[in-house]
């Protein structure tokens, strides 16, 4: 073979192993990187400095591969891995469907057929025209078209890499995460979507649950702003309200670095002030909390780069692969990551210090359940070892979907219902019993103020609030208004709030104030007895049952694929609550509707 030609079929190996390479390993993630930054603890830098080794070895290996086929394998072989990276682009940019939030519900793949119809269509033509067509394709159009493939995803890894919002963005250090002081401790426990009524029907049933919140009130009459984590944690570490009159990121910035920002008030007044909440829901700043970092920190972000690449695939391969990576929302390669870090948490083999013990859980459970990774964590690493009081918030998975635990913490898969609702609940609440225990070992149960808060009900049908005997006597005349127009499933606006005062005891009190998730700014600072008045809203163990309050929540329209990335909230309703808020007489619409970037409907500030 003459010396032309052996260079010839070597750079046109190179050329369609680098367009493979480019869609595959860089293209594609850091598409859904940029697409979802806010998602991810990490930047487009970040994440490129992970993919570039395997970027590199691929395309040595691929090229090579091609390279040294002979003849007609070669042009085979060349064909499929161009058309294979062809059809990755068409289906991530433009055969993109809507399989909703990926967020644990579940995905009516059988519904979804039509996508599965086009999508097997037009990858069973384009692998047929490879295979057929593999001299022409090889020699004549891979050549050209790879170089105009490589050239167009360059400029959207380029936008990634120079996004205004992936260069110098802190993100969290979790390096001091289960490090609590000897001192003074206010603990934060956010479990995902757990509903207040559910928690009422769950102690109905099992009154001796109670006893795992000894020394806790329970804010029975409590409301969340929002049904979503985005914006309701803002507001739950704020008080403040997100009115879609600015972008997401903006408010987020300016609420945390205003005065009304508990984390950034206890870190003034001295305390260790660290957030461990979604990128999204935080302004990770040295100027509000101390757990913040510049830069990417790999060993900690690993399972997210993973998941990242997951997501990817999701986005990239056909209908009827992406079951096979959504994996019932263990997916693909996440499931594997979690397994490996499951065991090194456990067994401590991290790059902290630890006091990691046996692990609680079988490995297997721990890789593919959040709840049990989360709490084996705050047990076996838990220590004491500041000096400076501490202010930690933590975000559990709680009852968030999809129903995969039950009341033993074993995994499960079962019909979503009331009682697998339930089951996962009951699951929640002992583990906050071993959590309690290991804060009792460590000495810091007895003086730590400890808040537990839900950021929202639950979105599912199973969920609707039913209202206890009990609650219907108390408030017979609120029975006897007229319906008003509802929200619908309002229990998404009705979360568990349970607070444990600092050196309290005693059995469980109920508390029916008329509370609201804002209200914890003001109230944890006005119980370490510091000066509240920055704060908006009042101290939730100030109020008086019978006290008439107008608390207002926020409803949009969920959307079935919803990014935080997005710059505004869909048009949010909104609704006052003036009386027990798991009753439909005490909900009434106002009027206002507050649109994206301002729109005339919005006719006054949230939270008036």
């Amino acid at each position: 073979m003459a010396r032309h030609e052996v260079g010839g079929k070597a750079a046109r190996a190179a050329l369609i192993a680098l367009a493979f390479s480019v869609t595959a390993l860089l293209a594609a993630p850091l598409k859904v990187q940029l697409t979802n930054q806010y998602e991810f603890a990490f930047d487009g830098l970040d994440l490129l400095r992970a993919l570039l080794p395997a970027f590199v070895l691929a395309v040595i290996s691929l090229t090579a591969l091609l390279a040294w086929l002979p003849g007609k394998a070669q042009r085979l072989g060349s064909s499929t891995v161009f058309m294979l990276s062809a059809l990755l682009w068409i289906q991530g940019n433009l055969l993109v469907w809507d399989y909703g939030a990926l967020d644990g519900r579940d995905i009516d793949w059988r519904g979804m057929w039509p996508y599965g119809l086009l999508d097997g269509s037009v990858w069973a033509a384009g692998l047929a025209l490879a295979w057929r067509q593999s001299a022409w394709i090889s020699r004549r159009l891979a050549p050209t078209a790879a170089v105009a493939l490589i050239l167009i995803q360059c400029a959207g890894i380029y936008t990634a890499l120079t996004s205004p919002d992936s260069l110098d963005k802190y993100q969290a250090d979790v390096a001091q995460k289960y490090v609590f002081s000897e001192t003074q401790n206010v603990i934060v426990l956010v479990v995902d979507g757990f509903q207040s009524d559910v928690f009422q029907e769950i102690i109905d049933e099992q009154p001796d649950l109670t006893a795992v919140f000894e020394g806790f009130v329970y804010f029975r009459n409590a409301v969340a702003a929002f049904r979503q984590s985005f914006p309701s944690v803002p507001n739950m570490l704020t008080g403040t309200y997100f009115d879609n009159s600015k972008p997401m990121w903006d408010y987020v910035r300016e609420a945390y670095s205003g005065d009304s920002s508990l984390p950034r008030f206890l870190l003034r007044q001295g305390y260790l002030s660290e957030v461990y909440e979604h990128q999204a829901g935080m302004y990770f700043h040295p100027d509000v909390v101390t757990n913040v970092r510049l830069g990417g920190d790999f060993a900690q972000a690993s399972s997210e780069v993973l998941y990242n690449i997951d997501v990817a695939l999701f986005r990239y391969l056909p209908h009827f692969l992406k079951p096979l990576v959504y994996n019932n929302q263990l997916w693909l390669l996440s499931r594997w990551w979690g397994h490996r870090r499951a065991a090194a948490d456990a067994t401590g083999d991290i790059d902290r210090e630890t006091t990691a013990g046996e692990p609680l859980f079988p490995l297997d459970d721990l890789a593919r359940l959040p709840n049990l990774r989360d709490v084996d964590a705050l047990v076996n690493q838990s220590r004491v070892g500041h000096r400076r009081p501490v202010f930690k918030f933590f975000h559990l998975h709680g009852t968030h979907l999809p129903l995969r635990m039950n009341r033993d913490f074993e995994y499960v898969e079962p019909e979503p219902s009331r009682a697998a609702l339930k089951e996962l609940s009951v699951g929640v609440i002992r583990l906050l019993d071993l959590v309690f225990e290991r804060f009792e070992e460590l000495g810091i149960f007895d003086d730590a103020l400890i808040v537990i808060a839900a950021d929202h009900g639950m979105w599912t049908r199973i969920a609707e609030v039913r209202i206890p005997e009990q609650v219907a006597r108390k408030y017979p005349e609120l029975e006897k208004r007229n319906r008003r127009s509802l929200p619908e499933r309002k229990g998404t606006a009705l979360p568990l709030v349970l607070i444990k005062r600092v050196g309290a005891h005693g059995a469980m009190r109920i508390n029916d104030a008329p509370v609201a998730l804002g209200d914890i700014p003001k109230t944890v600072a006005s119980e370490l007895g510091l000066e509240a008045d920055s704060f908006p809203g009042v101290s939730m163990f100030e109020l008086d049952e019978r006290t008439p309050r107008r608390r207002v929540v926020y409803f949009s329209t969920f959307k079935s694929n919803p990014s935080y990335s997005e710059p505004y909230r869909s048009p949010m309703t909104e609704f006052v609550v003036d009386g027990f808020s798991w009753l439909d007489s005490s909900w009434h619409k106002t009027g206002r509707i507050y649109s994206p970037a301002g729109d005339d409907e919005n006719e006054s500030s949230p939270g008036e």
